[in-house]
């Protein structure tokens, strides 16, 4: 009977052990393909998080708003992206710009394409990028950095003048 019960225990540990194994196997397989899945997804959102290159639109923004008002420019951008957000693709397509000029029409086509490819993550990141670049080359853009930077300037004067007022306060008052 001990005998039985010694074949039985041993029958057990090794069944305990290979279901160790199995299980420590089972947990190394899975990590492995977790991670080649999220290393798959990275390289996926580095290669489209856009519908071109950035320089590309860059220089595509600054060839279309240079010598006019970038609110055109912007406001074209802005129903791009209202109808992507809302899923009209073909209405993206069908505002590819006035035919004078192509660079807008190339920036539209691009994120069009990218959106009938399924990237309409990609495409409305292009669109917005797009206006950001045309507000960063603008006049407008530039005037309201330099009322910044003068508003900047300003704001020790003003903090001199409170601590000199509060000193004489405080001399008045003692």
């Amino acid at each position: 009977m001990s005998n039985n019960l010694l074949r039985l225990r041993v029958d057990y540990e090794r069944q305990s052990i290979h279901c160790l194994q199995f299980m420590a196997n089972r947990r190394q397989y899975k990590k492995k393909t977790l991670r080649r899945a999220l290393r798959a997804s990275q390289r996926d959102s580095r290669d489209n998080h856009l519908a071109l290159p950035e320089e590309e639109i860059r220089r595509l923004v600054m060839r279309s708003t240079t010598g006019y008002t970038i609110e055109p420019f912007v406001r074209q951008m802005v129903r791009v992206m209202d109808n992507l957000k809302a899923g009209k693709i073909v209405r993206v397509a069908a505002s590819t710009g006035s035919k004078r000029d192509e660079s807008r029409a190339k920036l539209i086509s691009a994120i069009s394409s990218s959106a009938r490819e399924g990237n309409t993550l990609a495409a409305h990141e292009t669109a917005f990028l797009a206006v950001l670049y045309a507000y960063e080359n603008s006049l407008d853009h530039l005037r309201a950095f330099m009322r910044y930077l003068d508003g900047l300037s300003e704001s020790p004067a003003r903090g001199k003048r409170a601590s000199s007022k509060l000193r004489q306060e405080r001399t008045l008052h003692s």
